[in-house]
């Protein structure tokens, strides 16, 4: 049998931008309270210890992308995250994966806050910082958009290793009303046709076409003691 992996139908496109969009969304949405929540309630100089030194909360502003890195060109970073998320939505409308669209559908959402910060925050016009809150030891702090956009990674890290069974990433879209065209092609493969079934009849012994009866047939008719025994 074929290893090829079945045509990927409109319905199932769909689902797949659905989930990618309902992800992004949900990663804004927990990003932009969880941002908005530290800002009411946390400081920049205290640190409210979780797991000891380990893990905290703390309020910081990041100017850079991760880690701080590039705090002097903001606006570049911006331009950057908007061709990013511009991207990463092309990318969850093509995708033919659920593993793929979620992760796409993450990395998007988590870009898209950290974004919002940019041109929300003050001086805005892309150049504000980002608000983080997740205190990672003395290493840096973060935010859930960071959170989410390494999960999203992950995700599509995960997509890739499974690549030999994400063949259907890549099939051919077929729409709805082909599937019947792609049943019957299906069908033409698995069913035998005429002339197979003829010749089965005929290689079989109880068919009075076959050889084998056609000889008995003249042997009978050849066997003078028969004859006899019918006068």
């Amino acid at each position: 049998m074929s290893d090829e992996k079945p045509p990927v139908t409109r319905r199932r496109r769909i689902e797949i931008i659905v989930l990618g969009a309902v992800l992004a969304v949900v990663a804004i949405v927990a990003d932009q309270v969880t941002k908005a929540l530290a800002l009411e309630h946390l400081s920049e100089t205290e640190r409210i210890p979780l797991l000891g030194d380990l893990f905290g909360l703390q309020l910081a502003f990041n100017t850079g992308a991760s880690f701080s890195l590039g705090s002097e060109f903001t606006i570049v970073i911006s331009i950057v995250g908007i061709v990013a998320v511009i991207g990463l939505a092309v990318a969850i409308t093509r995708t033919r994966s659920r593993l793929w669209g979620a992760g796409f559908g993450l990395v998007l959402g988590g870009a898209a806050g950290n974004l919002v910060d940019r041109f929300l925050s003050d001086p805005g016009g892309g150049r504000g910082p980002v608000t983080d809150m997740l205190a990672y030891g003395n290493w840096f702090i973060g935010n859930i958009a960071d959170l989410l956009i390494g999960v999203g990674v992950g995700l599509l890290i995960l997509a890739a290793i499974r690549r030999p069974t994400a063949a259907a990433a890549t099939a051919p879209v077929v729409l709805d009303g082909d599937e019947s065209e792609s049943d019957e092609a299906i069908a033409d493969d698995t069913e035998p046709d005429a002339a197979q079934l003829d010749a089965a009849e005929l290689d079989s012994p109880d068919s009075p076409d076959s050889p084998d009866s056609l000889d008995s047939a003249d042997t009978a008719s050849d066997d003078p003691e028969d004859t006899d025994g019918r006068a």
